[in-house]
Formats: structure tokens, sequence, C-alpha cells
């Protein structure tokens, strides 16, 4: 391998084709195995609401760096979600390459380096998807501007530099807050390459230099900008308490996630797991390491290598920190220790192999590169060997873009499925989650019954299709058979709105019942002057109500007046009276006859299952107020 003797042209073309079969692979419009976690990206380019949108839906991590870039060419240049989606992804994905491959003379290191990058092997593939690989792009890109910075040709340039590398270290933390890692790694590696500067020249001495100090001071009001954005974007953010609760391992549990790693990594080598050629690269591994190894010479004690490589240092750091904080944390624990979590950790020890390889010599500089090369190569077939043998699996979308021939519809799935599904249009098709599953965007669960059609998809959550169903507090009726469509099993169902009246005697109240022709009970709650006012006029029924849309109407009489004050408020109450759902004052002037009732509508969404539901009525004196009933209609 001496790619000196390759023309550049041919050099530079062999990259291009790298990226361009990669993107055919793996971006979200050819991706076989495109999900719902990643199909919310494509769906919040779509529509992107800004500032609670600042992280993904239903959480306070993961920033929504893609789908902020996405959106632009949606909004402006009009391209499909999908297509921006990619096209951003990727777009990062090169430049966080090139940003790396700069830290490189070796052109046969580049290009293994390339293989790595855009074809990790099949259990670390999420270095191509948006999270994992996001974050380590940025990571390097400001590293990258950091180099830049110190190679600056004037004290301008350098500012300029360490401007960029500041912004691009707060969105790394905002895309991944596992990056303070790498960023407090950064910080270390700095403090020791002036340790002996602060131990002679005492802690505060760089303060006597002028540029110096203006590239503290300009990284420091970075510090306080980014931390403020950071802080504001959680504020805006659902907050996921499990995320933060019980941060680290028990023991047990410490030892439970080993063992679902070396359970996992048996199956690899003893050729059981679910991709042949992935066990292929890790006997390569196994047999290569040490002979790459034996090859290289540092030349010098390890400690003085490491001194003079500190980019080595910061990328193995990184991926022996990360790796430690894995094994000790909860969060993996709790997703089933899965290998995408890894990701990191597994580019971060490949990268550091490179650094070690450009940075020492070989007794066979050749075959060193060679073995190199033929372990990257196994690892990048395996990325995508599954999507070709024994046959072709087609990407996502063209496996389910026969939804689109529905039109309009809403659909209700399980969490894999939904937003999957409405990702291959999300013009037309708006789909949630059931009530008992993930639900991330509440919006969306409310606008699924707005569309012209509704459809359930009982893949992964039901076996059959009942008659009847309730979801998010709305009650649904089967109509017609079930369709297999875009490699689902659809069923069309229908809103039932139901419908309950409360009358004066279901009801608590303080005042006089008293017969009264024009109740539809013939019977009603009249109250006057004389009344308790800590207590509510008409209180109760203390029912359990699903999420979902209520309207309840009141059914009440006045003296007509010109009175603009409040005559009584009307509440909607959960929770026994502690939470106020909603509320409506009313006025003398608002009633019209005195010898017939009005209604006045209260409308509300239940964000979630509530109990003690209460349709209250607070008088606040004045004139004579009728109480008749109080009507419930689901939405």
């Amino acid at each position: 391998m001496n790619t000196k003797r390759i023309p550049s042209l041919f050099y530079y073309l062999l990259f291009i084709l790298l990226i361009l079969f990669s993107f055919y692979n793996f971006s979200a419009i050819n991706f076989p195995l495109l999900n719902s976690d990643m199909a919310v990206t494509i769906i919040m380019s779509q529509d992107l609401n800004l500032p609670a949108d600042l992280y993904f839906w239903g959480q306070d991590r993961g920033g929504s760096l893609i789908p902020l870039l996405a959106n632009i060419l949606v909004e402006a240049y009009k391209f499909p979600p999908v297509m921006a989606v990619s096209l951003i992804h990727y777009l990062i994905l090169v430049v966080g390459f090139f940003a790396m491959a700069s830290f490189f003379r070796n052109r046969n290191l580049k290009l293994i380096l390339a293989l790595v990058w855009f074809f990790p092997c099949w259990h670390f593939l999420d270095q191509v998807m948006p999270l994992f690989g996001v974050q380590m792009c940025l990571t390097i890109i400001a590293i990258y501007c950091l180099k830049r910075m110190q190679m600056g040709v004037s004290f301008y340039w350098q500012l300029l530099w360490l401007s960029l590398s500041c912004l691009t270290w707060i969105l790394c933390i905002w895309v991944s807050d596992l990056a303070i890692v790498s960023l407090m790694i950064l910080v270390m590696i700095v403090i020791w390459k002036y340790r002996q500067a602060f131990k002679d020249r005492g802690y505060f001495f760089f303060f006597k230099d002028k540029e110096t100090s203006v590239h503290t001071a300009l990284v420091l009001a970075w510090f306080i900008a980014g931390t403020a954005f950071i802080l504001y974007a959680k504020h805006k953010a659902t907050r996921t308490d499990d995320y933060y609760a019980h941060a680290i391992n028990r023991p047990g549990e410490i030892i439970a996630t080993l063992n679902i790693m070396f359970r996992s990594l048996w199956r690899v080598f003893r050729f059981s797991s679910e991709n042949f050629m992935e066990s292929i690269y890790a006997w390569a591994i196994v047999a290569g390491t040490p002979l790459i190894l034996r090859l290289s010479n540092t030349r010098s004690h390890f400690m003085k290598f490491c001194s003079s490589n500190k980019l080595f240092v910061f990328f193995a750091l990184n991926g022996i920190v990360l790796f430690v904080l894995l094994i000790l944390s909860h969060w993996v624990f709790l997703n089933g220790t899965n290998r995408r979590y890894f990701t990191l950790v597994y580019i971060f020890v490949w990268i550091a192999v490179l650094l070690y390889v450009e940075a020492t010599g070989s007794h066979n500089r050749q075959l060193r590169l060679i073995l190199l090369f033929t372990v990257a190569l196994c690892g990048a077939i395996s990325s995508f060997s599954n999507f070709y043998f024994p046959k072709r699996v087609p990407s996502r979308m063209t496996e389910m873009g026969d939804i689109r021939k529905l039109g309009d519809i809403g659909i209700i799935s399980d969490y894999w499925v939904a937003y999957l599904s409405m990702c291959m249009d999300t013009k037309h098709i708006v789909a949630t989650p059931h009530d008992k599953s993930q639900v991330r965007n509440y919006y969306l669960a409310e606008s699924v019954f707005r569309m012209p059609k509704l459809y359930l998809a009982r893949d992964g959550w039901m076996d059959t299709f009942p008659d009847t169903i309730t979801q998010f507090g709305h009650i649904l009726a089967r109509k017609g058979t079930e369709i297999p469509i875009g490699n689902l099993y659809l069923c069309q169902y229908e809103r039932v709105y139901y419908k309950r009246t409360f009358n004066c005697n279901e009801m608590q109240h303080q005042g006089i019942v008293v017969e009264d022709p024009l109740a539809e009970s013939g019977k009603s709650v009249v109250i006057s002057k004389d009344y308790d006012r800590k207590k509510h006029f008409i209180f109760g029924p203390f029912i359990s109500l699903q999420h979902g849309t209520i309207l309840v109407r009141y059914r009440l009489r006045s003296e007509p007046g010109l009175e603009t004050r409040t005559l009584a408020v009307l509440e909607i109450s959960a929770e026994y009276g502690k939470k106020i759902l909603a509320t409506l004052p009313i006025r003398s002037c608002d009633f019209q006859r005195r010898d017939s009732y009005q209604y006045f509508d209260l409308k509300t969404t239940l964000d979630k299952d509530y109990n003690g539901v209460e349709f209250r009525v607070m008088y606040q004196g004045g004139q004579e107020l009728w109480f008749d009933c109080a009507e419930l209609t689901g939405m």
C-alpha cells in the first residue's frame, strides 16, 4: 500500500466514491434499518417549534441540530424532509472526516480512517447515525479549530478560530451531554501542558501577557453564553427524571452490565451473532493487534511519547474514560447495555490507534499498513454485508412507501411504527404511539384525530384489531377490515363521541334545590346573596378521565343586566381540586333572557389521566344564579 504512487485525482475520487457509497447505504433516505428514533429527526425538520424543540421531543438531552439545519432546506428551498435530513447529516459527517484527516500526513492512514468513519462495523453503525456521529464530528471540528488558532498568522485570526472552537464545543454539548467528558479531558491536557509554567511563574502568569489575557476573556465569555444557552434549552424541554435519578450503577448492576457485554462478545466470536462478517472482523482484531504493536516502535519512553503526542492522548483517554462511565451508567443499564452507546468508544479507540501508527516507526511499515487496512476493511464490509446477502434489503422508505397511497390519514400504533410511518410523508400523514406507549409529542396525538381518516396499526402492539378501543380519551370503533400495506397491518377506525350529563342531583352544591320546569330534570339549584364564600356553588362529580380533549357545557340562567363584574367563575379541576385545568368567568351581561337556560362552554385537553375531576362553579355574589346540569363530551 503506497498511495504516493496513486495520482491525486484518483486518490480523491476514491474518497468521493466511499462517501457516496456510504450515503447510499446509511443516509436516512436509503437506510434499511431506519427506525422511529431516527424518524423523529425527519418529522421535526418539517415542523420545528422553537424554543420548545431545541431538544428532541419529550426529553432534555440530544440537541436538535440536524432538524434545525434541515428545516432551513425544507422551508426555504422546499426539500423533502427526509432528503434535507440526509444531506445535512452527511455534510456534517464529511466536514468532521476531513477535519480529522487533516491531522494525518500519511494518505494510507487517511484511507483507513475513511473506512472506519463511513463504514463502522455492524454493531457500531450509530457512528453514521444522527446523534453519536454528530457528536464525534463536532468534537473533532472543535479540536481542528484550536489547531488552526495555533497556526493563526495574526492575532485577529487567532480570536476567530478560538471563537469557532468555543461555539462548536457549545453545539457539541447541546447535541450530547456526554461531550462534557471530552471537554474536561481537553482542559486537563492543557493544564498538564502548562504545569511547569504554573509552578515556576504562578497560576496567574498568563494575565501579564496581553494576547493570552484576551484569549482567556474570550473563552470565559463563550463559557457564560454557552452555559446560559444550555440551561435555557433544558428549561424549555421536557425533563426526563429517569435519566438523572440513580445515575450510577450499583455493584450488582455493574456485574450485570459486564455480563451482558461479555455474552454479546462471545456470540460474535463464535459466529452466532446476526452478522457473519463482523465475527471475522473480531478475529482479525484479535490476530492483527499484537502484530501491529510488535511491528511498531515508539523509539522513546511511552510517557515521553505521550507528552509529545497530545492528540493521541486526547483520543485514547476519551475512549478509556467513556468506556468506564458507560459501564457505570444506570441509564445505559436500563436500556439493556445496548452496544450503540459504545459507538464513541469504538471510534475514539480507532482514531487513537491510527494516530499511534502515524507517530511511530516500524520494522516493516508496509506490512503494518496492510494489516491495518485488512482489519478496517473487514469491519467496513460488515457494516453493509447484511443489506446485500443473502438478498438485497430495500430501504425503509421504499418498503413502507405504499402508506402514502392512503392520502391524508392519522395513524395510532406502537412507538417503533408510529413516527416511522409518519416520516414517509409528513405533509399528509400524522402519527402517534398509542397512549400506553412512549408519546414524544402530545400535539401530534391530538392532531391525529383531526385527520379525515384514522387508522390503527397492530404491528408490535396487538394481535388482532378490537371492535372498540379507547385512545387518548377518545372511543374508537372499527370500520372495515384490516389491510396489509407498507409492510404493516392497518385497520380504519372512526371516533365515537361520548356524552354524559350530570344534573343537580348528581353534583355537590350549596344553595336551594327548587322545582324548575325550565330545567331538563325538572329541578335546579339556585344561589343568592346568602352563601358561603369559601365554598363552591357547584362542585363534583369527582370522576376519573383519561387524557384527551373534553368539552364541558354548563347550563345556567340568571337575570340579564348591564353589570360587567364577574358573577361566577366556571372551573374544570382535577385531583380533588388541587389542580385547576381551565377557567371561564361569566357576567350578568353574558345572559340573554331570564326565562331560559344558556350554555357556557369550557374546553380543555387533559395531558394525562386524572382522578377526582370536577366541574365547578364559584359564585362571586350579586343576582341569583340557577344551575341545571353540566354536559361532558369526550372529543
